[in-house]
């Protein structure tokens, strides 16, 4: 995911850069790089760059010797450099370890979330670091890290592709299963449930799917089967439930003004207070009426175009949640200022 810099890798070349670019660690004078231009450290080395994944204010690489390197923001140790502080050139991560061939982790590819990192070795092994909130470390707490620590996979798993979202992460196991962790907010992990995971915990709903690939944005993953299915899960089209619920409450908060200035009135204009209740409850009707009308409409975009493949059951129990959250709210919206403005009347 990136936004607020970008990097290309192409055909084995020198990685390019676009966006803010210190001149030092603290990024104390930004200045915005309007043209790709090549990364100089890349050049002066000779290394060639294999794969390039931007995070929220930071880029992490991996070159033709497998090493790994970081630059950007380093808050939270998204760097994965055993501090927060940031760096405005590339820096090779060091990580030794006694398990993975030599002493110095080969890295096969790299992935960057808004606050956090992932990384995966030749041998199908993730490690993570960074910002821990929702577990999306995957290492069992809400701990952050300031070095790649491993993921403790299941027995016998291997891992062989990574994605990090802004703050949920999904892998790929070599046998095509998926896994996801980390915040499970609009049911962005395609458990069925809403709550965060901190360890990878299998997609049940996909068991007969051999998956290829996964792709995590801030609040939704897209998961792409080996046959050329897609699947997809969280947060629906533009966020149309969010904003129909806060439209509620804004009309709520309407109803609300309209009977302050109806006790206001009947204390002026005690012989006109009926007729204004008529016209208050005439206009609140009309409200309810339109507001339902689009909520209906909601709910039928819901079931046509969030085409949650995963489970059938969940997406109509899904889209059935929402409908009657919304239903209640519009009647509520419709019953209480009539309520109150019948009780006035009396």
């Amino acid at each position: 995911m990136s936004t607020s810099h970008s990097s290309a890798s192409s055909g084995g070349s020198s990685a390019t850069r676009s966006g803010r670019d210190g001149e030092g660690d603290d990024h104390s004078n930004e200045l915005a790089q309007v043209i790709p231009r090549p990364v100089d450290f890349f050049i002066r080395t000779g290394r060639r760059v294999q794969q390039v994944t931007c995070g929220a204010d930071h880029t992490l690489a991996i070159d033709d010797m497998k090493a790994a390197y970081s630059w950007g923001r380093g808050n939270y140790g998204a760097l994965g450099l055993g501090d927060t502080k940031s760096r405005s050139r590339p820096v090779k991560i060091n990580v030794g370890t006694g398990s993975d061939q030599g002493g110095m982790i080969q890295w096969s590819m790299v992935s960057a979330g808004a606050k956090h990192s992932l990384f995966l070795t030749r041998n199908g092994a993730v490690y993570a670091c960074g910002h821990g909130g929702n577990g999306r470390l995957g290492l069992g707490s809400s701990s952050g890290q300031l070095f790649p620590e491993r993921i403790q996979e299941p027995t016998r798993i291997k891992y062989r592709y990574i994605s990090a979202g802004e703050s949920h992460n999904a892998v790929v196991t070599t046998t095509g299963a998926l896994f996801t962790f980390g915040c499970g907010g609009h049911g962005r992990l395609g458990h069925g449930v809403e709550e965060d995971c901190d360890i990878p915990t299998p997609v049940d709903t996909l068991q007969r799917v051999h998956v290829l690939q996964a792709g995590c944005g801030m609040a939704h993953t897209i998961i792409l089967s080996a046959s050329g299915e897609l699947f997809s899960c969280g947060l629906g089209e533009h966020g149309v439930y969010l904003f129909f619920v806060i439209c509620c409450w804004l009309l709520f908060v309407v109803c609300c003004l309209l009977l302050l200035l109806l006790l206001y009135s009947h204390v002026l204009f005690a012989d006109q207070t009926h007729t204004l209740c008529s016209h208050v409850s005439s206009l609140l009707h009309s409200f309810y009426q339109f507001f339902s009308q689009k909520v209906l409409s909601v709910k039928i975009q819901m079931e046509r175009r969030v085409k949650y493949q995963m489970s059938t059951f969940q997406l109509k129990l899904s889209c059935h949640t929402k409908w009657m959250v919304l239903k209640s709210a519009t009647f509520k919206l419709h019953v209480v200022p009539i309520t109150l403005l019948l009780l006035m009347r009396t």
